[in-house]
């Protein structure tokens, strides 16, 4: 099972492993128009299409619909597109 929390709890897990000094920096990256990464969300819409019109869970014109909406959100430049947050943790062990 994946935890989607894990790495707001790395911290806590590395002090209760032991280390001291922990540090925590937190990374979120910002995809400008053109970047590869700006369309996952309306990329992972094109994957599920197919399955969410034939369980019915939405209409294939209102789909449509949406993800020309999402296209053109995300083509406009002033709309301001991030990554997930990461996190990157640290410590040291006791002498």
């Amino acid at each position: 099972m994946i935890d989607p929390l894990i790495g707001r709890k790395l911290p806590r897990l590395l002090r209760e492993a032991g280390l001291i000094d922990v540090r925590v920096n937190p990374i979120i990256h910002v995809y400008p128009p053109g970047h590869g990464r700006r369309s996952l969300l309306l990329d992972f819409s094109e994957n599920l299409s197919e399955r969410l019109v034939a369980q019915k869970l939405i209409g294939e014109r209102e789909l449509a619909g949406l993800k020309a909406d999402l296209s053109r959100h995300l083509a406009d430049p002033d709309t301001l597109v991030v990554s997930h947050l990461y996190f990157e943790a640290w410590g040291r062990k006791p002498s």
